[in-house]
């Protein structure tokens, strides 16, 4: 099928996943532009494709590989006019492919590679119990339906991307959570491009996982997708609403809690062979006065002159091959 109009109602969606972290959420999508990140793309996380004229010849092969040699016919491949093409694209030089991936529904035991425990929201219960002893059984039948129809919703996506998690383990990088985490936890982070090059770095580094605070940067944003050059596809990253919960978490499980912090100890005479998990700061403002309390201990990057912080993505990534240079 050619698209030929930029008024194509599958390409404004394009535009809207692009510029809205509120869509791609509500979607559980998110795009990913250019030959070197579509060659990423584990297959069976790909919804959709989307190819210029000319990168429907100039990618043949990768698209062979990624959809089958029976691509062209299938109802998830899009080939669209190069002009139109160029108008949907969210780079400065398209280079004629994009794709819609599935996100990942992360969650605490996928950085921790195990359970930790969380206690019921209260407010789930009573709305259970209220249904219950509803005087209208109409509407109660009308609820459950939904409810129904919500979960089989649900459990569809779920069924979609059960995959994708065997491809977050530590197991299969060759880790060990319980005796070798190495976790970042990054709060309120805005800057697409240091999150995604903390991303990046973090898979060279051995980091077994990342959380972040919910009101950080998108982890799907298109500018950190594309920084991450397709670690976003292998590392472990979880969302959190609720950072200082699940700090207490982590140290409950025996992993060291590091916070980056200019009133630390040099970084140089710390022992990071155990597990252990380092707070990243804000790129402005550091560590918030709360979650900088939940650091066992606070540690710095030694400086001279008059410098007094660096960037946050060089920050981590001294911090984190120091952790490296140790464990070698």
């Amino acid at each position: 099928m050619l698209i030929t109009s930029a008024s194509n109602e599958k390409l404004k969606n394009i535009k809207k996943l692009s510029k809205s972290s509120k869509e791609r959420n509500e979607q559980s999508l998110f795009i990913v532009e250019g030959i070197r990140m579509f060659r990423e793309i584990p297959p069976e996380e790909i919804e959709s494709v989307y190819v210029s004229e000319t990168g429907a010849v100039k990618f043949e092969d990768e698209l062979k590989a990624a959809l089958g040699k029976d691509y062209q016919s299938r109802d998830d491949y899009y080939v669209v006019s190069d002009r139109v093409f160029s108008g949907v694209s969210d780079t400065g030089t398209p280079q004629g492919i994009l794709a819609l991936v599935r996100q990942k529904v992360n969650n605490l035991s996928i950085v921790l590679n195990e359970k930790c425990e969380k206690s019921e929201k209260p407010e789930k219960v009573e709305k259970s119990e209220k249904v219950e002893k509803s005087e209208k059984p109409e509407k109660v039948e009308k609820s459950e339906k939904s409810e129904k129809i919500e979960k089989s919703e649900k459990l569809e996506k779920t069924e979609k991307i059960e995959k994708s998690y065997e491809v977050l383990s530590l197991e299969d990088n060759g880790l060990d959570a319980s005796d070798n985490a190495f976790i970042l936890i990054i709060e309120k982070l805005q800057d697409p491009g240091n999150l995604g090059t903390i991303i990046r770095t973090a898979e060279g580094a051995g980091v077994t996982g990342i959380i972040i605070s919910s009101d950080s940067v998108d982890i799907y944003n298109p500018k950190v997708v594309r920084s991450t050059m397709g670690s976003i596809f292998r590392m472990p990253v979880y969302v959190s609403d609720d950072l200082i919960r699940d700090i207490e978490c982590l140290k409950e499980k025996g992993i060291t809690v590091y916070g980056a912090h200019l009133k630390g100890q040099n970084i140089y005479d710390k022992n990071f062979k155990a597990s252990c998990a380092f707070l990243i700061g804000n790129e402005g403002n550091g560590l918030s006065e709360e979650v900088s309390k939940t650091a066992e201990e606070l540690i710095k990057i030694p400086m001279k002159g008059k410098v007094e912080s660096l960037n946050a993505a060089i920050s981590t990534a001294v911090i984190a091959y120091e952790v490296l240079r140790q464990r070698m």
